[in-house]
């Protein structure tokens, strides 16, 4: 079980990574930190959910939808993207995902998701790969 949350771009781009076995605690978790910094960010902050190493995820369908259904719409987001390594992962994720009433894409790549993310939105300086820019001190909570 793990994750990690920070700016991919200060203030506009969140990146989540998740690992390991996912459980609803860490899920609500997640959500409420996300959700900070994109209250934080400068319009329109984008969020990259990238979990293309997550394990199990030891939830109930009904408890996460139940969890997002009623969750309020933060006017500062701009599209949200999930990385998932099945075609069910990702259709799930889309389905929750209209709960938010967000813009989101789902995509089998990391590098899928960061090339979308800076085609819709010209504003944004270069992406950087989130573990290039790990590895260069780019990146910060």
């Amino acid at each position: 079980m793990g994750h990690e949350i920070s700016w991919l771009v200060d203030k506009r781009v969140v990146y989540v990574r998740t690992y390991g076995e996912m459980t609803m605690s860490e899920m609500k978790e997640i959500s409420v930190h996300a959700r900070k910094l994109c209250e934080e960010g400068i319009p329109f902050v984008h969020v990259i959910s990238d979990a293309a190493e997550q394990g199990k995820v030891d939830v109930k369908l009904q408890d996460v939808l139940n969890f997002f259904r009623g969750a309020e719409v933060i006017a500062k987001t701009g599209w949200s993207v999930y990385v998932g390594k099945t075609a069910m992962e990702r259709f799930i994720f889309t389905i929750i995902s209209q709960f938010n009433k967000n813009n989101h894409r789902t995509f089998a790549t990391l590098a899928e998701a960061v090339a979308f993310i800076q085609s819709v939105d010209e504003t944004l300086p270069v992406l950087p790969m989130p573990g290039q820019a790990k590895r260069e001190g780019r990146m910060s909570e």
